[in-house]
């Protein structure tokens, strides 16, 4: 072959004279990653329900509630003293609530013991208030008489848990009228019971070094409170003394009066302070601060499982 022939011929067929390699295979793709799986969404979380009441909260030691016309209901103590470090609180199960029973609905303010206001924090202080009888004493109090001497309480579902009997419900009347429930109340220290009135329970406690306390309750079904407790007593903090009802003495009939007040705890400290006239006295103290200590010390704890929803 002629050399011009030659050259046209490698230009046309795109090759050279030389002789070579065949070219490689292009590269192969990597293999796939096997494709990761989407995390799972995390189990959505339950609604939270509010405990009842809300979150617990209280007023400052002495603030008392005016009543529906804004008038003050008495003149409170702020002293924030914890009388009664380290106790029980004397209700076993929470929440509960702290409030007058006298300027509140089902009071003074019209309405029923039921209505929900009575049933929400915060706390208020109703050591002081204002009261009939100039019996109802306490030096630690501005106006040492006419004043209630402790502080009243509620069960938290005592109207939400209503039936016609023990069986149905966790709060219910009886033939009698009176409110019987299944709200255990218990003994706030180791003490001695001295005394079981128509309705009154006394727990003292004498220790060495300390000063002498008794912590009165009211308004408690009494022979439920004789069925479990007697005077002369040794008993544990944390013991079962009774339950809660709206008992007020004894009537004509020889039976527990009924629609005296309405079903709380009443709960008193006694020990001995100065008093307003500057001198010492075995006298009620505000048992407020001393349970709040307890309260939070419970919510803390936490209930029994036996306690009411």
């Amino acid at each position: 072959m002629r050399p011009f022939v030659l050259a046209l011929a490698l230009i046309l067929c795109g090759c050279d004279d030389k002789t070579s390699a065949p070219s490689p295979p292009p590269p192969s793709a990597p293999p796939a990653s096997p494709a990761t799986p989407s995390p799972e969404p995390p189990p959505a979380s339950p609604p939270v329900t509010p405990p009842p009441g809300g979150a617990f909260r209280y007023d400052p030691p002495g603030q008392l509630k005016h009543d529906q016309d804004g008038q003050a209901t008495g003149q409170g103590v702020s002293d924030p003293t914890v009388y009664a470090a380290g106790i029980r609180f004397p209700l076993r199960c929470a929440p509960v609530f702290l409030n007058s029973q006298v300027y509140n609905a089902g009071g003074m303010e019209g309405g029923g013991f039921c209505d929900d206001s009575n049933y929400h924090y915060p706390w208020q202080d109703n050591f002081c208030e204002k009261r009939s009888s100039p019996d109802q004493i306490s030096w630690q109090c501005p106006a040492h008489s006419s004043i209630h001497q402790g502080q009243d309480i509620r069960a938290h579902t005592i109207c939400s848990n209503k039936g016609t009997s023990a069986a149905t419900g966790t709060f219910w009347r009886d033939a009698d009228g009176l409110y019987r429930t299944k709200y255990q109340i218990v003994a706030v220290e180791d003490a001695t019971v001295t005394y079981i009135g128509s309705y009154s329970v006394y727990l003292t406690v004498m220790k060495d070094g300390e000063p002498l306390r008794r912590y009165t309750y009211l308004h408690m079904n009494m022979a439920d409170v004789k069925s479990r407790i007697a005077v002369d007593q040794q008993i544990a903090k944390g013991q079962v003394i009774g339950t809660l009802s709206n008992e007020f003495g004894i009537g004509s009939n020889g039976k527990p009066k009924a629609d005296q007040t309405t079903p709380h705890l009443h709960f008193e400290i006694q020990t001995t302070v100065a008093g307003t006239d500057g001198n010492a006295h075995f006298t009620f103290v505000s048992p407020y601060t001393s349970l709040v200590a307890a309260y939070q010390t419970m919510l803390a704890d936490g209930n029994a499982a036996d306690c009411p929803p």
